[in-house]
């Protein structure tokens, strides 16, 4: 194994501290892109976005390496085939597998693709999130390969395989109920001079990667729901800081959670619980170092629920995020729906969508077909003069709010 040097070290620090930078999901490849070609040089490269919102993948590209999900491909290339039988997102590249030779003669790898680009060897990497907490998916590494599979074995539909590999101009089409997505990025040269240094600078950046695209994920939904309706911030359980961690805006609905998990301390609106003050304050201090480790939520629970905060850094825009999200909790909005003239089943259905789930999810859970959810919200949307997923709820919630009244 190759070692890496100081010089390389310090390539690496500088650009962990860029990843961080907060980013749209329709900003964030290339972004991500930019960053890592300083690090890794090569004549070609991509990043390919995908979903399993409409139990199908599509994908985005960043540059002009297209059609690259083709059943020959994907039978074809060793990386991708070590990628589906053993899930391990982690760096690899074509030549570890497969002699020159092999890889000439491979025709849905060379001939159809890498020979029209004239390139010789690929270096790669998957970035996913496939966390189960948040309920979005229960586990995307595996959904995707089945995706992938069903493709080279020719048991996904016909009418799919155009979506499969399709190019979008934006990714956030993909994203409208905050799926979890996946990156596939890739790096080619003309020769086969990939080293182990560029591999071991991959397997380090990896973890910091998934995080900061989780970060992407959050901060697109909190932009997108921020510019459909103002009032919006203070269902969202937010806190804007400054640079230094200090309170600049906080939303209405902090104030109580705030108070009950931290036992009455927190009293000022402008200034947080004295032990997570402590918390922010060493996160970010030890964002500035020269050595950057990934932040990792802040949690704490309290008979039977749990609060979980998640510091989003941006020191290039000189504001940080704190999103605050409850899990465990006993409310039940279907009831409460129900009060505003939906039918129960409705009601069922719009519960789900405030918990961020997709239509697959809804229609697992509730036992009924995906067209029977997209009946359900043409109802719903009807009943309530809405435009939209967000728009629906947040109306529910404004009639709820006034009946209360």
């Amino acid at each position: 194994m190759e070692k890496l040097n100081s010089h390389d070290f310090q390539l690496i620090n500088t650009c962990i501290q860029q990843i961080y930078s907060l980013r749209t999901l329709a900003e964030f490849p290339k972004w991500i892109m930019m960053l890592l070609e300083d690090l890794i040089i090569s004549e070609e490269s991509f990043c390919c976005s995908f979903t399993t919102q409409v139990n199908m993948m599509a994908g985005t590209m960043v540059n002009t390496w297209a059609d690259i999900a083709t059943p020959e491909y994907l039978r074809d290339n060793p990386a991708l085939q070590n990628y589906l039988k053993t899930g391990s997102p982690e760096p690899n590249k074509i030549s570890n597998f497969i002699s020159d030779r092999d890889f000439l003669n491979r025709e849905g790898l060379y001939e159809t693709l890498f020979l029209h680009y004239r390139m010789r060897d690929q270096l790669g990497f998957m970035v996913s999130d496939s966390r189960r907490d948040d309920g979005l998916i229960a586990d995307f590494e595996e959904v995707l390969c089945d995706r992938l599979k069903s493709l080279v074995d020719g048991s996904l539909p016909v009418e799919e395989r155009p979506l499969l590999s399709a190019i979008v101009a934006d990714p956030t089409t993909f994203y409208q109920n905050e799926t979890l997505g996946h990156l596939s990025i890739g790096f080619h040269r003309s020769n086969r001079s990939f080293t182990d240094r560029d591999l071991s600078i991959l397997a380090i950046l990896l973890p910091h990667l998934k995080i900061a695209y989780r970060n992407s994920q959050q901060y697109t939904k909190f932009q997108r729901q921020l510019q459909q309706q103002s009032q919006v911030f203070d269902r969202l359980k937010a806190i804007v800081l400054t640079v230094s961690g200090d309170v600049s805006l906080i939303s209405a609905s902090i104030g109580n959670l705030l108070a009950y998990y931290f036992d009455g301390e927190w009293i000022n609106s402008n200034q947080l619980p004295d032990i997570l003050n402590s918390w922010v304050k060493q996160q970010l201090k030890v964002q500035q170092a020269d050595l950057i480790v990934p932040i990792q939520p802040w949690q704490i629970e309290k008979n039977g629920r749990k609060l979980k905060i998640d510091l989003l850094c941006d020191f290039a825009a000189e504001q940080h995020l704190l999103i605050c999200s409850e899990q465990s909790v006993d409310f039940s909005p279907i009831p409460h729906f129900e009060s505003i003239g939906l039918s129960k089943r409705e009601a069922a259905v719009l519960a789900l969508v405030a918990a961020g789930k997709a239509n697959l999810q809804i229609a697992e859970q509730l036992t009924i077909s995906i067209k029977t959810v997209k009946k359900h919200l043409e109802h719903i949307f009807s009943k309530l003069n809405a435009t939209s997923r967000i728009d629906a709820v947040n109306k529910a919630l404004q009639q709820l709010d006034r009946s209360v009244r």
